[in-house]
């Protein structure tokens, strides 16, 4: 790992652990929960557990792809700048529409700069992250939700994570207030809700993104390109909009929906047995 690799993990531990106190701080017990600093507490529970998380999904990837002859590059965070601008007061709390601490996660060098050997190689590649961040992520949200106090003396305006479905089902099996208790979340839900909500929009069909490699891997690029897949894949982004009420009011899917495009997928074919995805 290179230098500046290393500077945008330190980065991105200093915007997580700055997300987790803002999300917290209005709920936050006098006596802390780990330890009696609001900073310490969000390093601890909220920064350090997303990122070893994230470096385990990593790990786990690079493996996969040395098992299918392929040499893939660390998933790197790239860290939210807007949160070190309130940090120096430059902007207020009302600014921060963007409660994760850090924006994407990327692999690089990019993965599909490489050359692999066939469409299953590149489809379980391209997922494994994912699923890692998805499953360790909910596992931190429930336990983060676990450790919360059962009542708290709430301060202000609390920010917290819907975790829909997800939450209810667990309600409606357990029959316990994890939903009410969200209102003043324990750090350690910061760290999952993070991850797993940074997941999730890595698997959206965006150039470049595992998304986008799965759909690569399914349909093969030709299919991909097609006219009418696009079409359809449009039409999904919009239904997806529709019922995240993007179109109603600003939420964080409003700063997702731009990126989402799905036309931009080139590739080209070296040899009959190595297929190279550039999805620029």
């Amino acid at each position: 790992m290179c230098s500046s690799d290393l500077m945008l993990w330190a980065a991105s531990a200093l915007t997580l652990t700055l997300a987790g106190m803002v999300g917290t701080r209005a709920s936050r017990p006098e006596e802390g929960f780990a330890t009696a600093s609001a900073f310490l507490d969000a390093a601890l529970l909220t920064a350090l557990p997303a990122l070893l998380l994230i470096g385990l999904a990593s790990f786990l990837q690079i493996r996969l792809a040395r098992r299918f002859g392929v040499r893939a590059g660390p998933i790197v965070p790239v860290p939210d700048p807007s949160i070190l601008l309130w940090a120096v007061g430059a902007i207020p709390t009302t600014w921060l529409v963007w409660p994760f601490g850090i924006l994407l996660l990327p692999t690089l060098p990019r993965m599909d700069a490489r050359p692999w050997p066939d469409r299953r190689s590149l489809g379980w590649t391209s997922l494994s992250a994912p699923v890692v961040l998805v499953l360790g992520g909910l596992a931190m949200w429930f336990a983060g939700l676990l450790l919360t106090p059962s009542a708290s003396t709430v301060q202000g305006a609390t920010v917290s994570h819907d975790s829909g479905w997800f939450l209810v089902a667990l309600d409606g099996l357990l029959r316990t207030d994890l939903a009410v208790r969200a209102a003043w979340a324990h750090p350690l839900v910061w760290a999952g809700a993070s991850v797993t909500f940074l997941a999730w929009v890595s698997l959206l069909h965006v150039p470049t993104f595992p998304g986008g490699r799965l759909h690569v891997s399914r349909l093969g690029i030709h299919e991909v390109r097609n006219t009418q897949t696009q079409v359809l894949l449009m039409i999904a982004f919009a239904f997806g909009a529709v019922l995240f009420d993007v179109f109603s009011s600003f939420s964080v899917w409003s700063l997702v929906l731009p990126v989402v495009r799905s036309e931009e997928h080139t590739s080209e074919l070296q040899s009959p047995d190595h297929l190279v995805c550039r999805l620029l």
